[in-house]
């Protein structure tokens, strides 16, 4: 009878550990995802006014986590002339599949005399660089999305 009772304290031993692994491999494998095939893309870019650049962004998240957003910051160039710097700060939730973002950077009145003369040129090339903190839903782990997009020309 002990050998009994021993064997199935061993089995309920055993089922809880491989039940565990298994969590954790799930665990592993998602967030795999979502720090390795996290995307990031310019969808679109537009001149509103005559000093406002706006950017929308398409984030895919194929994890089931769901993710925030934290930050984006970018340097805007146009036809390789520095234009401006944009942050912006709101906490986004990236949940499973697409999400777009949206970006009004208004260009610092400094700025709006090169942008005008390259506007002047004829077509811009605008060359985004910057990034995006992704944070993960275990224990305030972030990670950095590189952007790197051309636009038009």
């Amino acid at each position: 009878m002990q050998k009994v009772v021993l064997t199935v304290v061993a089995a309920i031993s055993a089922l809880v550990c491989v039940s565990a692994m298994n969590t954790t491999a799930t665990n592993y494998v998602e967030v795999a995802k979502a720090t390795q095939q996290m995307k990031g893309e310019l969808i679109n870019l537009e001149i509103v006014e005559e000093n406002t650049v706006v950017l929308t962004f398409r984030f895919s998240n194929i994890s089931s986590l769901d993710i925030f957003m934290q930050r984006i910051s970018v340097n805007i160039y146009a036809n390789g002339q520095y234009v401006g710097n944009f942050d912006m700060k709101e906490r986004t939730a990236l949940y499973e599949g697409d999400t777009l973002t949206v970006i009004r950077a208004v260009i610092n009145p400094h700025y709006l005399p090169k942008l005008k003369a390259e506007s002047d040129k004829g077509k811009i090339q605008w060359y985004i660089s910057g990034a995006a903190v992704i944070e993960l839903p275990f224990e305030e782990k972030w990670v950095n999305l590189r952007i790197e997009e051309v636009w038009g020309g």
